[in-house]
């Protein structure tokens, strides 16, 4: 029996076959359409926050990209180049840092909760800070983010936060700070593709709009930089169907990692903290005490045909395509999250019997 490391979980045909045939009924496929409109309300309402706050992306790496955008042509701070983001996180982060014209600077995170915190930024010097011009922090697979103390970093040294919450659909709860949220299919909430960029500042919504936008802001003249990066119609349909099937999947997912803690109970390694208890993902990244123990482990499940997967390979500052940019190794914790951390298989529909397996 193999195991696959991940399934997908978007809405089968049928639940959203009626929303298809609205926009079929409107003949409006792109732009803004109707069903966007529904689907952005119904996001406003669940996460409790205004329309006026929130925008849909063709992409969760699009929306970051908008914001990263929008940020700067809000601020027009052109002596402050830089954007402070971990190296622990997926390289879609970087590259949008890289596509918005801003230089990453890579930060170690805390190697409890995988964060890129307060107490990591308070030891990056103060050249470095009075350049920086947006702290780009990530949710490691889903967990909440621990953004205290940011407000008073932002009032000293003068930077935008901006919170890469890609997994954390169930997880995000709080919008003090700048948030996007992917919809990609491999996530809790997923709709094949797509993202959403949530903000108390208005003003930053409507610019990173006019980005994905080619530009346009209220008016058919482009006021700012833009490309092509709006929400669909089709896409917006899929979403309805997967808001309204969100309770039963939330439900499933908690019951799925609830076996999975009862079934680990004892065993040589720990899950994320909370993780089934307080939030859930559709990533499950158990942590070893050591790279030897994880190796042994992961070639034991290869034998018996379960995949597993180093997410974030060995941290982004080792990528190729970015070990050119600088890394701040305040503790090494990134290296020694590389070489302990491990996804394993987790989707909503998988049997007990591949759970009991994993296990054994």
């Amino acid at each position: 029996m193999q195991i696959d490391l991940f399934r997908p979980s978007v809405p089968p045909l049928s639940a959203y076959y009626s929303y298809l045939e609205l926009i079929e009924s409107n003949q409006i496929y792109s732009n803004f359409g109707p069903i966007h409109h529904k689907f952005k309300k119904r996001l406003a309402d669940y996460f409790n926050i205004g329309e006026e706050n929130i925008e849909l992306f063709s992409s969760g790496t699009m929306a970051l990209v908008a914001a990263l955008i929008a940020l700067q042509t809000i601020n027009k701070d052109e002596v402050r180049p830089y954007c402070l983001l971990p190296s622990w996180t997926f390289v879609a982060t970087v590259q949008s840092v890289i596509a918005a014209g801003l230089t990453p600077i890579f930060v170690d995170v805390e190697e409890q909760s995988m964060q890129l915190t307060k107490n990591m930024i308070e030891q990056v010097s103060n050249e470095i800070l009075l350049k920086t011009s947006v702290v780009l922090v990530v949710s490691p697979f889903g967990a909440p983010l621990i953004l205290e103390g940011y407000d008073l970093l932002c009032q000293t040294y003068g930077f935008e936060v901006l919170c890469d919450c890609a997994a954390g659909f169930e997880s995000a709860k709080s919008f003090n700070f700048h948030t996007v949220i992917s919809l990609h299919a491999t996530k809790i909430f997923g709709i094949g593709e797509g993202g959403l960029l949530i903000s108390i500042n208005k003003k930053l919504i409507e610019y990173a709009k006019a980005y994905s936008n080619f530009g346009f802001l209220n008016s058919r003249k482009s006021i700012t930089r833009g490309i092509n990066g709006k929400f669909s119609e089709i896409q917006a349909a899929i979403g309805l169907a997967a808001l309204d099937l969100w309770g039963s999947n939330k439900k499933d997912y908690y019951q799925k990692a609830a076996y999975y803690l009862e079934a680990a109970f004892n065993l040589p390694f720990q899950f994320q903290e909370g993780w089934g208890r307080d939030w859930v993902s559709s990533t499950c990244v158990i942590r070893f005490d050591d790279e030897s123990q994880k190796k042994s482990v992961q070639k034991d499940w290869a034998n018996n045909k379960i995949q597993t997967r180093d997410w974030w390979n060995q941290g982004c500052h080792l990528e190729p395509a970015f070990c050119h940019y600088e890394f701040i190794n305040i503790r090494n914790n990134t290296n020694i999250l590389a070489k302990t951390t491990l996804g394993i298989p987790f989707y909503k529909d998988i049997s007990q019997d591949s759970i009991n397996h994993i296990f054994k």
